[in-house]
């Protein structure tokens, strides 16, 4: 086992120390599998995304806060020692480009590539509102965590059903949710619960079909002074889908804090098994 130095130092909180990472060279970041988010066959794809995303902000050479976030999952991790490559593929005046490899045993396990930038003032408007109608996170019941993977136990996720629909044209789902215990949150956290949202086909077709996410994107609209506001509250999220075909189903949702601000959007595609 290669001599480290580490970098990234661990809290108490199970998320930190699932997405520590130490440095053992010039863009290579060594880290643990942490069987407290545990899915299926690996830990949950937000998690794994977080990983990823930690050995960027964790580089000495980043610039600003990430913009955009994809990640692509190649096979299923074990509970094991896993590296994180990077590379700064191209920097600008305020833009910086970046890709990463997570591996195990000499496999890739995902690829990622993220876009980090200098934000500047500019002409702001927001195409979309969150609802005026949502009950407040202490006013609706923790969803039952008794479930066999492991990663649902470590996030308070309250459901919002008066909201959700399930009509001829689409499915919306909407929630609030936070770590659990409470964390501040940060990009790390932001992009895992951004893998939280209930799948719209449970919902349309009442039953829990095996699925596995192939690829997440995350998109960021604060920087990191304006996500340190949200601190450790609940956040809403709201969750559609458009289509299920040939064995791959899309997934969209909104992320926003209880102020109202639009925090980040995300979509994926995810492989149905039948």
């Amino acid at each position: 086992m290669p001599s480290f130095e580490s970098v990234s130092a661990p809290t108490s909180h199970a998320f930190d120390r699932g997405i520590a990472l130490h440095s053992i060279a010039d863009g290579r970041w060594l880290g643990q599998a942490s069987p407290e988010y545990w899915n299926h066959v690996g830990p949950f794809g937000g998690m794994t995304a977080a990983m990823m995303l930690n050995a960027v902000l964790l580089a000495p050479q980043r610039l600003g806060d990430p913009i955009a976030l994809t990640v692509n999952y190649a096979a299923p991790m074990a509970k094991a020692e896993y590296e994180v490559q990077t590379k700064a593929a191209r920097t600008t005046r305020t833009t910086q480009h970046w890709t990463m490899s997570l591996v195990q045993n000499e496999q890739i396990i995902a690829t990622a590539s993220t876009v980090f930038g200098l934000r500047r003032k500019s002409w702001q408007r927001v195409e979309v509102s969150m609802p005026n109608d949502v009950p407040q996170a202490a006013s609706l019941p923790v969803l039952n965590r008794a479930m066999p993977m492991t990663w649902f136990k470590q996030y308070d996720l309250r459901p919002i059903r008066s909201l959700g629909s399930i009509d001829d044209e689409q499915v919306t789902t909407h929630a609030w949710i936070r770590d659990e215990p409470p964390r501040p949150l940060d990009f790390a956290s932001l992009v895992s619960i951004c893998d939280t949202v209930m799948p719209w086909m449970f919902r349309r077709r009442k039953a829990l079909v095996p699925i596995s996410t192939v690829s997440l994107s995350v998109y960021f609209h604060v920087s990191h002074s304006e996500l340190a506001q949200v601190g450790n509250d609940h956040i809403y999220t709201k969750s559609y889908g458009q289509i299920c075909h040939d064995g791959y189903k899309d997934s969209n949702a909104q992320i926003w804090s209880r102020a109202r601000r639009l925090l980040a959007t995300t979509s994926q595609m995810m492989w149905v098994r039948e």
